[in-house]
């Protein structure tokens, strides 16, 4: 069951969604009996196309460049500070020096669209057969 080629994606939803060793066992039971899997009823399937995933991005900087980007900015030295005060740092590895201690800093958000990403490959595999 680690390469459910071939089956249902109801069947390997069920497989997965399985807890414990005798749910397990039961299942692999019936596929044994019935290798159609006719006799296993299987759950209605929904999944949501046009659902955006958003994912936060860092970048993590030495503080001498933070400095260096943020601290003449409007409200910069207070972001700065905040920023000091809510991270650990971690040890630059090739400076003991605390300027060069790494601090996460926020960059963007990612969106990503599994409609658009459907669209992406039907056209690419338009182009591929126009």
């Amino acid at each position: 069951m680690q390469n459910p080629t071939g089956l249902r994606k109801g069947l390997v939803a069920q497989w997965k969604a399985a807890q414990g060793t005798m749910e397990k066992f039961a299942f692999l039971k019936a596929f044994l009996l019935d290798r159609e899997m006719a006799s296993i009823e299987i759950q209605p399937y929904y999944e949501e196309l046009s659902e955006d995933k958003t994912k936060e991005k860092y970048s993590e900087l030495p503080l001498c460049r933070i400095r260096e980007q943020y601290e003449h900015l409007p409200g910069g030295k207070q972001y700065v500070a905040d920023l000091i005060a809510s991270q650990k740092g971690k040890k630059h590895p090739q400076s003991n020096d605390d300027e060069m201690k790494l601090y996460k800093v926020f960059v963007g958000v990612d969106t990503t669209s599994y409609l658009a990403s459907l669209l992406d490959s039907a056209t690419v595999a338009f182009r591929l057969y126009d």
